[in-house]
């Protein structure tokens, strides 16, 4: 006979295996078809992921996909590669 504290353990392991078992399956998903990457930049860059409303600095070799905003402000540069 399981009593609760069993019971309410395997609850707890079964979750864990389940969120573990997720986890490894959405890393293992193909990234969207169009993928880029800021490869330069140079003076005011700043990114906006998709679905945010905050922008942040942009870092060298972000990767950008469908949806995502660049903005470059003035006497600023930036350089995509895509594909």
């Amino acid at each position: 006979m399981i009593t609760k504290k069993e019971g309410s353990m395997w609850h707890i392991g079964m979750g864990v295996v389940l969120m573990a078992t997720s986890a490894a399956y959405l890393a293992a998903q193909d990234p969207p078809s169009r993928v880029g990457r800021l490869n330069y930049r140079d003076g005011p860059v700043s990114f906006q992921p998709t679905g945010m409303n905050e922008w942040v600095d942009a870092d060298i070799n972000r990767p950008l996909t469908t949806g995502d905003n660049i903005w470059v402000g003035d006497r600023g540069r930036a350089e995509f590669h895509i594909g």
